[in-house]
């Protein structure tokens, strides 16, 4: 018997409708199946280097000069200087939109270790280093690319500041044996350090590894702090008193950057 064109019209339109119907059913049980915010928490562990750009007004005036700028004469810190840092901290993650965009904040402790070479009379070459502590909370809006059990970042948003606690040193490194311990002590007494709070600016990227219920997080960030003065005069207070040029630093750098691992408990709803 001929199969009718009718009838194979039928056919073909039931089959049609299956799929189409099918199709929407099987997205509809992935919708409802599908979590609408995932959250996570848990801590991080960092470590990193940081750097204090040189100074804008090099030409500035220093007391024991007279009323002359420094000119070539460069006071410590002046031209920048360079150092590490690192601690760590909890932190806190709700993403949604199926991941694809994240909310994180951060408090963290990081204590930093920032020093400027100087090279004494007989080729003694010293490090005035400043060590400084900071609670830092990094609120970071996250975009994230998910594949299977793997997620790819990027992040950016404001970070705050708070100092801890604030001192400083004096290293030699080549040719101790030329410096007394008095003259050590001398010299540390000439260098100060205040505490201070600051705003800056984080932006990286960062790597999300699935097994649930945990999450482990790799992150690279980049930190500018946008309230850190740029002019020597403001990051630096310099004092003749007895003779005696004194140091009064403040605690703190222009750039870091960071790496962090860590782990967390993840859950969804």
């Amino acid at each position: 018997m001929a199969i009718q064109p009718t009838m194979i019209r039928c056919v073909l339109v039931c089959m049609v409708l299956s799929i189409v119907f099918g199709g929407t059913v099987a997205l509809a049980d992935t919708a409802r199946a599908e979590p609408k915010v995932w959250v996570s928490a848990g801590i991080k562990g960092a470590i990193g280097g940081n750097r204090i750009t040189e100074a804008e007004d090099k030409d500035i005036y220093v007391p024991d000069l007279g009323t002359e700028p420094a000119g070539d004469v460069l006071l410590p810190f002046m031209d920048g200087g360079g150092g590490t840092g690192g601690g760590g901290g909890v932190f806190g993650e709700v993403r949604i939109l199926r991941q694809h965009l994240g909310l994180e904040m951060d408090v963290l402790f990081d204590a930093n270790k920032t020093w400027y070479e100087v090279v004494a009379p007989d080729s003694v070459q010293m490090n005035y280093i400043l060590k400084y502590a900071f609670i830092r909370l990094p609120l970071l809006l996250k975009v994230n690319l998910k594949t299977g059990a793997t997620r790819f970042g990027f992040c950016i948003g404001p970070e705050f500041r708070f100092g801890l606690w604030a001192r400083t040193d004096v290293e030699v490194t080549e040719n101790e044996e030329l410096v007394t311990g008095e003259e050590l002590s001398a010299i540390r007494s000439t260098m100060s350090i205040r505490k201070r709070n600051d705003v800056g600016l984080t932006w990286g990227v960062s790597l999300g590894f699935d097994a649930s219920p945990m999450e482990i997080t790799l992150d690279l960030r980049f930190s500018h702090a946008l309230s850190w003065p740029e002019e020597y005069g403001k990051r630096v207070k310099i004092e003749i008193r007895n003779r005696e040029t004194l140091y009064a630093y403040q605690a703190g750098h222009s750039l870091d950057g960071r790496m962090l691992l860590g782990i967390a408990w993840g859950f969804s709803r």
